[in-house]
This record gives C-alpha cells, structure tokens and sequence, in this order.
C-alpha cells in the first residue's frame, strides 16, 4: 500500500522582481509523495506553474487519472508543485527537491496522452 505525504515550503523571493514580473505571492514549492517503498527509485513529476486559469487543474486531472499506469510504471512517485517563479528557475528548484532517480518535467498548461507515462517509462530504461 502506498504511504502518501504532503509538504509546503515557501522560498524566499528571487530577482524576479527586478525584471518587471509582478508576483505578489510568494514563491511556493509543494511535494505530494505516494510511496511504496524507501528506495530512491521512482518518479518525481514537476510542475512549474502561476495557478492562472484552469490548466493546473487540468495537468493534475489528468496526472491522478493515469496513476495506476504510473504506480506500475515507477512504484513510488511525486507530484512537485513550484509556484509564482519563472519557469526556468522553476524546473531547477524541482529537480533540487526531487526524491526519486527519473524526472518529468510537465507544464501546467498541456494535455497529454493516456499513455505518456508508459512511453515514459520505456525511454527511461534506455
């Protein structure tokens, strides 16, 4: 049975500021972790977002929907949120929490295939 477990942190505020981006919030990184085991092996999906509109929710729709194919694929797995940071900030500092040995690295506004993860899975065997 899976172990699930949720973490907050706020960061402090980068330069952003200095190049006219108007974040009012902080910036913000959440894990939700669905372990099996303690091994390092796994998935660790990030998610760089503003939460603006509907797509978030969508990505993270679409994600839980496929997590049978994913708990197959990877066994434990995570969700990293980084909010309110530019993307290319955003995808370093979700590798720099990750857990687990393969990242994927998904943007809030795609809808992907059903079988995304699989793929996913064959190419990180390679």
């Amino acid at each position: 049975m899976f172990q699930k477990t949720f973490t907050s942190v706020e960061l402090p505020r980068s330069s952003d500021s200095s190049i006219g981006l108007p974040f009012t919030q902080p910036a913000t990184i959440s894990q939700e972790t669905f372990e099996l085991n303690e091994s390092t092996e796994g998935l660790s999906i990030i998610i760089p977002t503003l939460r603006q509109g509907f797509y978030y929710d969508n990505v993270i729709r679409d994600i839980m929907a496929c997590r049978k194919e994913i708990e197959s694929n990877f066994g434990n797995w995570e969700i990293i949120t980084v909010e309110n940071m530019l993307v290319n900030p955003a995808w370093n500092k979700g590798v720099e929490f990750a857990k687990f040995d393969k990242i994927m690295i998904i943007n809030d506004d795609i809808v992907f295939h059903p079988k995304t993860f699989e793929w996913f899975a064959k190419t990180a065997e390679k």
